[in-house]
């Protein structure tokens, strides 16, 4: 029994794009994420005075997680978040059992428990809502702590709330 060929079909159109509609659905809720992720960085930085945590260097310093950021619920939580330069940031990041350490050391194995067991509750951040407070959190930071040689990523952050880039 031999059956017939079957229909080829030519290419599929591409679905029409309607005047002001995001061509990602999910580009309004990336770019509010990014922003928020952004916000909480600096704000971090300018609250440590740009200087490393665990060795004091003011070189190349970052945000880093002492939770990891893939918790939801712990991403934008202040106390979740030090002050590292690169070298230690890495350092830690390639060794989590050292790291474990010395969370336990820095807050008592009871209290470093407690905020593991509270990073595994599952929530999913509005951050269109976050970003307001996030950005007085910064605002509060920089008038405490001034600014410490971070004036340009300051003031090109608050460019982006503001729309202006």
């Amino acid at each position: 029994m031999i059956l017939p060929k079957p229909e080829r079909r030519g290419p599929k159109r591409p679905r029409r794009i309607r005047r002001g509609e995001p061509i990602n659905p999910f580009a309004s809720f990336n770019k509010a994420k990014k922003l928020c992720d952004d916000t909480f960085a600096l704000t971090v930085r300018v609250r440590d005075r740009n200087r490393c945590r665990l060795c004091g260097s003011d070189h190349n310093t970052q945000c880093g997680h002492l939770i990891s950021r893939r918790y939801a619920s712990c991403r934008m939580e202040q106390g979740n978040a030090w002050t590292l330069c690169s070298r230690c940031h890495s350092r830690w990041t390639h060794d989590p059992l050292g790291w474990d350490e010395l969370m336990e050391r820095a807050f008592g194995p009871v209290d470093w428990a407690k905020r593991k067991f509270a990073a595994q509750i599952p929530s999913k951040p509005d951050y269109s809502l976050v970003r307001i407070p996030l950005l007085l959190l910064l605002k509060e930071a920089v008038k405490e702590n001034g600014t410490c040689g971070l004036d340009a990523q300051v003031d090109k952050l608050l460019a982006r709330h503001e729309g202006r880039t």
